[in-house]
């Protein structure tokens, strides 16, 4: 059984009351709930008053969603209060509101060279947005860059990891960037440490393991 409802912004929301496995679960919440613990009624009380926390985040996340290239999650859902977006060919940004719907937190991917004076401009998040600009013209700011559109063509983009071939594996994405700008491919993280692992010429520095990248042969480091 769905039972729809609708926030102040207009926004559906859908609870799921699954008889058979005695569960409620909305869109709003990722996890579900056990009947045997709490009563519909109170379920559908803790759902309006999540609803009304997560405003602000979901006018913020709505914004992205429409204007900016966000590249994952592709099919995003009500619980999901992060947007991975592209920058430019070689860089990403995830923006993460879950912990401040106020300033979220911006943190760019990319060759290690150029991400650090983003990340170090991103830092500035608190004393730069402005709730009465848009999230382009916010992040833009921050940045100093132009931002692509949403119809932006992903394939333009470097996303897969180098050595799965996969952008998203077991929910991590490839994140870790050869800091070679040049090659600037990208790997996740458990992929690249086996990778460097199965190599005889890989060193290890207590956690930190310093080999060589699988494209360029460029020097690489990623924590294991």
């Amino acid at each position: 059984m769905v039972i729809g409802s609708r926030d102040a912004a207009g926004r559906e929301h859908g609870v799921y009351v699954d008889l058979s496995s005695n569960v409620f679960s909305s869109n709003v919440e990722e996890n579900s709930v056990s009947m045997e613990s709490t009563k519909l009624t109170r379920y559908l009380e803790t759902l309006e008053e999540r609803c009304e926390q997560l405003a602000e985040s979901w006018d913020l996340l709505d914004d992205i969603d429409s204007t900016l290239c966000v590249l994952q999650p592709q099919h995003p859902k009500r619980h999901e209060l992060w947007r991975r977006i592209a920058v430019t060919s070689l860089h990403t940004a995830l923006i993460d509101v879950s912990s401040d719907r106020s300033f979220p937190k911006l943190t760019v991917y990319g060759p290690r060279t150029t991400t650090l004076p983003l990340n170090a401009r991103a830092k500035a998040v608190r004393t730069l947005w402005s709730p009465t600009k848009s999230a382009r013209q916010n992040i833009e700011c921050i940045l100093q860059c132009t931002l692509p559109s949403a119809v932006f063509d992903h394939k333009d983009i470097k996303l897969e990891c180098g050595v799965c071939f996969a952008f998203v594996c077991e929910k991590e994405t490839a994140d870790q960037v050869c800091a070679n700008d040049v090659c600037a491919q990208p790997f996740h993280r458990t992929c690249l440490v086996q990778w460097l692992k199965s190599k005889e010429d890989t060193r290890q520095s207590f956690t930190t393991l310093f080999g060589k990248c699988p494209y360029c042969g460029g020097n690489i480091t990623v924590g294991s």
